[in-house]
């Protein structure tokens, strides 16, 4: 159980680093994703083929709801 709870602390460093940054460029395909996501307002899954920017989005997403004041204590990432 102890490792279950460091793996969760480790791929969520937000909760324990107040200058998180995710590290990733911005770009137009991946904001016009996230801005339909904001939309929903709901949970979402993000599904895709080995490679094609699932982490990157998510990462990015992260880090807007912690800039626009979300505790980052709620956000969880779980891979």
């Amino acid at each position: 159980m102890q490792e279950i709870v460091a793996e969760i602390n480790r791929i969520n460093p937000w909760w324990n680093d107040k200058n998180w940054k995710s590290g990733y460029k911005n770009r137009v395909f991946y904001e016009n994703i996230l801005t339909k996501i904001d939309k929903t307002g709901l949970i979402t899954m993000i599904l895709g083929m080995r490679r094609c920017g699932k982490t990157s989005l998510q990462m990015m997403r992260i880090e807007k709801l912690i800039n626009q004041g979300i505790d980052p204590k709620r956000i969880m990432y779980i891979t």
